[in-house]
């Protein structure tokens, strides 16, 4: 029961371990470009390993590939605009922007598809994602810096609006899988068609390669060894977090659709504070931490069933 809540909440443990990797990457005097670089490269040949060789299935479908490319064009941009996000303003209320974005996904898969399709919007829903993001932005604001915030302001609405879609094409992916054929949206693919294992390979790859361009463009150096074994570490994290993710959308009930992005921002949240206060001795607010994990509990619980 609730499996795909299960997986997104591993998908966010690994993801925080991917953030982990970044970390300790750039305490060891290393680059984030450098480090995005190498860990989508490895994110890539991990989501290699973990679909089509994991599976057996090597059938390359165009359709579901040229999907796959443009999401990952979509996730590079959005790893660009969060990155300058970090360089204009305050950090803190940068990643909360960037996980107040996962309650938006479902508005839209409701709206162009509905019940039909397995997505549902429920007032318990909406109550629970309004206090995740207040308790998200509540944790952002300790970071709060005074000054000129347009450039930042610029990126980080980019950023969420990037990431918003980038998450739409996953749900989307559901669609294609669960109703082959039947979508107008998207070109009538068979079952086969919908189902090839190249999405996320593909997704990875236009990543990559956005990145690596940056790399090239901005430090012409060849990656320091630290930047190497984390970047590896931080992809293969990576990878299998968001084999998890992806896997958890193709599972999840109409009853979890509308939260399972939620619970994974929650997840990230929750665990990357974790190892922030018992690893590096951080303040956490913990009281905002709180609130958003009251929201999630809000929004994913199924009232109907509970209160009957």
């Amino acid at each position: 029961m609730f499996l795909g809540v299960q997986l997104m909440v591993l998908a966010g443990i690994f993801t925080a371990l991917s953030n982990y990797f970044l970390r300790k990457s750039i305490d060891g005097g290393g680059s984030s470009r450098a480090f995005l670089m190498i860990q989508l490269t490895i994110t890539f040949l991990v989501a290699i390993l973990l679909n089509p060789v994991r599976s057996g299935n090597f059938f390359f479908s165009p359709e579901i590939a040229s999907l796959g490319l443009f999401a990952g064009i979509i996730l590079g941009i959005m790893m660009i605009c969060l990155g300058k996000s970090f360089e204009h303003g305050p950090a803190g209320l940068t990643v909360a922007l960037l996980n107040a974005s996962t309650v938006f996904p479902i508005l839209g898969m409701v709206l162009f598809f509905g019940k039909e399709y397995g997505f549902e919007y429920t007032l318990w829903n909406a109550v629970g994602s309004l206090i995740l993001v207040a308790g998200l932005f509540w944790a952002g604001t300790q970071t709060f810096k005074s000054g000129p915030m347009g450039r930042w302001l610029f990126f980080a609405i980019s950023a969420f609006a990037l990431h918003v879609v980038f998450l739409i094409l996953l749900q989307w992916r559901f669609v294609l899988l669960t109703f082959p054929g039947k979508t107008a949206l998207f070109s009538l693919l068979s079952a086969r068609e919908a189902g090839s294992e190249w999405f996320m390979p593909m997704t990875f790859l236009s990543a990559a390669l956005i990145q690596l361009v940056v790399y090239v463009r901005q430090e012409s150096r060849v990656p320091a060894p630290q930047e190497v074994r984390f970047g590896f570490l931080g992809g293969t994290a990576n990878g299998i977090g968001t084999f998890f993710m992806i896997w958890s959308t193709e599972v999840a009930t109409s009853v979890e659709q509308a939260m399972i992005f939620p619970i994974f921002a929650g997840t990230v949240v929750l665990t990357c504070n974790l190892w922030g206060r018992f690893l590096y001795k951080e303040k956490v607010h913990w009281r905002a931490t709180v609130l958003a994990i009251t929201g999630l509990i809000i929004g994913t619980l199924h009232w109907k069933t509970l209160l009957h």
